[in-house]
């Protein structure tokens, strides 16, 4: 029952205030509240996030969210709370990617290169939570302690030598709008919503099914003896002589003779 309300109910609430918190900025002269549209791209790092996460099975699709075994209501339920998880994703990544464009452009080909890395690896479901986490806390800081204190309304002479220098370096270019620090705040609470939200989303963990991945990882930390005896254990006796199986046949009739 827990987690039926969790998935129904608990989940669509927590990405439906990462798409709200996502957005919100303050202004620093009135505190005034606007509302932020996402850009184009935190749809495209949104999108290849969630390949990511389908990649991992952090999200499997087939096995827990859709599929023709389950009830129409309940495949409408679980397609509305990935959909909340889309939209989370992209305000998530309008929350961290500053506004000027010249640290909007580095920020995206930076998580843009982090995301397709990650495609290219084999990476466990907590560990991409971990590593996501870490991303989006980097970005956070740049943005909102490092670039806010830069563009702070203020007189003070390094400040000043510094944004004289990115502003040459720019030609000019470099202008970003001053926000309140209540805009940090929505935006650290945004991001830990979303990583509450992904780990909820995430299945239980086996540790024999990591040690596996880990052991398949790194083969070379085994010894010879137990990389022979993990071979013989998962690889069909057909294959190990040379024998070529189809790929779509399961492993039960590919050791069959």
């Amino acid at each position: 029952m827990n987690g039926l309300l969790l998935r129904h109910l608990g989940l669509p609430l927590i990405f439906l205030g990462v798409a709200l918190l996502g957005g919100l900025r303050f202004a620093a002269a009135d505190h005034a509240l606007r509302f932020v549209a996402p850009p184009l791209t935190t749809l495209l790092l949104a999108s290849a996030t969630l390949v990511l996460l389908v990649r991992a099975r952090l999200v499997d699709v087939g096995r827990d969210w859709l599929g023709a075994a389950r009830a129409p209501v309940e495949n409408v339920s679980n397609a509305l709370t990935l959909a909340t998880l889309f939209a989370a994703t992209v305000q998530v990544f309008n929350a961290v990617l500053p506004e000027d464009a010249l640290f909007f452009a580095t920020f995206a080909i930076v998580i843009a290169l982090v995301l397709w890395n990650a495609l290219l690896s084999s990476i466990q479901p907590h560990r991409l939570v971990l590593s996501l986490g870490g991303v989006l806390l980097a970005a956070f800081v740049v943005k909102y302690m490092l670039l806010a204190a830069l563009f702070e309304p203020g007189e003070s002479m390094a400040r000043s030598i510094v944004q004289s220098v990115l502003r040459g370096v720019t030609l000019g270019g470099l202008e970003s709008e001053p926000y309140a620090r209540a805009t940090g705040y929505s935006a650290f609470a945004c991001i830990a919503m979303y990583l509450v939200g992904l780990w909820a989303s995430s299945p239980p963990r086996d540790a024999r099914l990591d040690l596996l991945q880990e052991l398949l990882a790194r083969p070379d930390a085994l010894t010879d003896g137990q990389r022979q005896r993990l071979l013989d254990a998962i690889v069909p006796l057909a294959i190990a002589d040379g024998e070529t199986v189809d790929a779509g046949r399961p492993m039960a009739e590919a050791e069959e003779p």
